[in-house]
């Protein structure tokens, strides 16, 4: 978009007539190339997009945490857990440390046969899925299982009590 001085409008190439035209807008995005520069991160077709979406922000420490929104200057009463008040509400606090959600792993990893590990990091669990044993098949069941949980016990509306 430019801006022009005589008619003092903006000009882009999505409008015509002076109307926006979404249709233009949608083409351009389509042929536009977002590298996605993850080679550690498994992009499975039977994941729901919402739930790789979530993982993949979490893995990046972009999920809005008490600790990320304090950052982002967002007044917080508090930025301790909620669930545990033991330390600081971060994504990976959240997702892999806090005492609910260390329970949920271990009954899933229970569930199904695996001996219980320590993760301190989403990144972990993801690091840990895409080594995991030598069949693919029961690798991405799995990743599936571990990254649904993730996402559920990760909404906002699940924690508050």
């Amino acid at each position: 978009m430019r801006y022009e001085e005589v008619g003092g409008i903006w000009v882009s190439s999505f409008v015509t007539d002076r109307q926006f035209c979404v249709a233009a807008l949608r083409c351009r995005i389509e042929r536009a190339y977002f590298p996605v520069c993850d080679v550690n991160f498994p992009w499975l077709k039977m994941i729901p997009l919402k739930v790789l979406g979530f993982i993949w922000r979490a893995k990046q420490s972009r999920i809005p945490s008490a600790a990320a929104l304090k950052n982002r200057g967002v007044a917080m009463e508090s930025d301790i857990c909620s669930v545990c008040n033991t330390t600081e509400e971060t994504g990976d606090h959240i997702l892999v440390i806090c005492t609910l959600a260390r329970n949920v792993l271990r009954l899933i990893f229970h569930w199904c046969g695996l001996l219980g590990m320590e993760f301190h990091s989403v990144s972990d669990i993801i690091d840990y899925a895409l080594r995991w044993g030598n069949c693919p098949k029961k690798r991405r069941r799995l990743t599936t299982i571990l990254f649904g949980a993730i996402w559920f016990y990760g909404k906002p509306e699940i924690i508050e009590f």
